[in-house]
């Protein structure tokens, strides 16, 4: 019988889930499927740390990463858009300033958080029309991210200036994490 990894991302984000494979990292992957509603809009570090927390429950043992990330421009939050109509119109609120991604990510062991952080990210985007932030919607289709762009993909052109690495725009702030896992002396099976 295989052994269990001693790592579970309790996510199922495939950019997540990538970016801790091209680190080197070998996990799982559960989705905690927290109920968000109840935090405050701006707290990514208490739903982050919810999500561990959640899978921790059902997996003492593992070492498990939570992480979410919020969009917003000078406190308005921008969910993530589900339609091509929201997409354009939050494109179109964020072209020509600068806003900001709080990227939040912890680990939690036996119902405990044993280490978290959040980086507040901005972000400048270019000044967009109505039918560029169309082109754009239509070939990344970014209904599913909060800021109604895919970094990973063609969104990075939207961006004249950024204040962050790429992972950490895309939802995972892996500098910490990957020093948080070395000092717990985290190995891998």
């Amino acid at each position: 019988m295989p052994q269990q990894p001693t790592l579970i991302l309790a996510s199922g984000s495939a950019i997540r889930a990538r970016i801790l494979r091209n680190h080197g990292l070998t996990f799982d992957t559960i989705p905690s499927n927290i109920d968000e509603r109840p935090f405050p809009p701006l707290d990514a570090v208490g739903r982050a740390k919810a999500k561990a927390l959640a899978i921790s429950k059902t997996h003492p043992k593992h070492l498990v990463i939570g992480a979410d990330q919020i969009c917003h421009l000078n406190g308005f939050v921008f969910h993530k858009p589900k339609t091509i109509e929201n997409a354009m119109t939050t494109l179109l609120k964020l072209q020509g300033n600068t806003h900001t991604l709080l990227t939040a990510a912890c680990i939690a062991q036996d119902t405990t958080i044993l280490w978290e952080t959040t980086e507040e990210i901005k972000l400048t985007m270019n000044a967009l029309s109505k039918e560029h932030s169309r082109a754009y919607v239509l070939s990344d289709m970014p209904l599913q991210s909060c800021g109604a762009y895919c970094y990973e993909k063609k969104g990075q052109a939207l961006f004249r200036e950024v204040s962050h690495p790429s992972e950490s725009i895309q939802g995972l702030p892996i500098k910490p994490l990957m020093n948080i896992l070395n000092r717990l002396d985290f190995a891998q099976n």
